[in-house]
């Protein structure tokens, strides 16, 4: 009879594999071959390759740009956000543009919600994308944030590109590095493949 030695990390990753089977309550004693124990050192050096990953599954820190869009929109009531920039010298205030009843109102939130140094314009262009699009602003925060663990959501604007109303969220590293920006579609909800 031939016996096939495991390593502790095939061990593992046997049993991990085992452990998120079908869930039957029945047990039965493996039979272990040289092809399941390469199948499982394989499975668990690809484990280890993707939990070391620069970007974690799950979705970007997105709670500071959340609160200031909440905070604007509780001081501008009926409003919708066409663009919020985070302050880069202070990073615990935000710069939003809210369009309320056709008037663009620009002004900067604390993070104590307090708002200061505002300005209204009646912004064509802003305005006539506030009333097309479907999609909240908070929305396409969450939506453009999914399996960016690791980075955060920092800025949004509302735009036209090529055609199509598009949220634009930017991405930092918590450093503070630029990683890029998710376009999501304004009207559908829809994350825009990157060209």
């Amino acid at each position: 009879m031939k016996k096939t030695v495991f390593t502790s990390s095939a061990a593992v990753a046997a049993l991990a594999l085992a452990a998120c089977g079908s869930g039957s309550a029945e047990t039965s004693a493996p039979q272990t071959s040289a092809a399941t124990t390469a199948a499982a050192a394989t499975s668990s050096q690809a484990a280890t390759s993707a939990s070391s990953s620069p970007t974690p599954e799950g979705p970007a820190e997105t709670g500071a740009l959340l609160a200031a869009l909440e905070q604007g929109l509780a001081a501008r009531p009926g409003g919708t956000v066409v663009q919020a920039d985070e302050e880069d010298e202070t990073q615990d205030s935000f710069d939003l543009d809210i369009v309320v009843d056709g008037v663009k109102h620009e002004f900067t939130v604390f993070a104590d919600g307090s708002i200061a140094d505002e300005e209204t314009s009646d912004d064509a262009d802003d305005v006539a994308r506030a009333a097309a699009a479907q999609v909240l602003a908070a929305d396409a925060v969450r939506t453009a944030a999914e399996g960016r663990g690791g980075q955060v959501a920092t800025d949004l604007d509302l735009d036209d590109q090529n055609g199509a109303l598009v949220w634009e969220v930017d991405f930092e590293d918590t450093r503070g590095n630029d990683l890029g920006s998710v376009k999501v579609d304004a009207l559908t909800g829809d994350v825009v493949p990157a060209e």
